[in-house]
């Protein structure tokens, strides 16, 4: 069974000078369990998790044991021009 994929918005906040801040909504990103980006790009959970404890890629700790992945950081980590012979 698998987890709900998760997108957040990390808002820009700007001060204007005068005690003030301007909030503009930020660009999504999206989240995915361990499980799911493994099986998404076809590589066995340890490799994803190897990859994020290295810091290869942007993740998330969410609760003990549990690890979230930012989607566009795995997906420029995996492109082919990323990996020598």
């Amino acid at each position: 069974m698998s987890q709900q994929t998760v997108f957040s918005f990390i808002a820009t906040v700007t001060p204007r000078g005068d005690g003030s801040f301007v909030v503009q909504p930020g660009k999504p990103q999206q989240w995915l369990w361990v499980r799911d980006a493994a099986r998404m790009y076809q590589v066995s959970p340890d490799a994803v998790r190897e990859w994020l404890l290295k810091g290869l890629i942007v993740s998330r700790r969410v609760g003990l044991l549990k690890y979230q992945v930012e989607a566009e950081s795995l997906a420029a980590f995996i492109r082919p021009d990323n990996w020598r012979e």
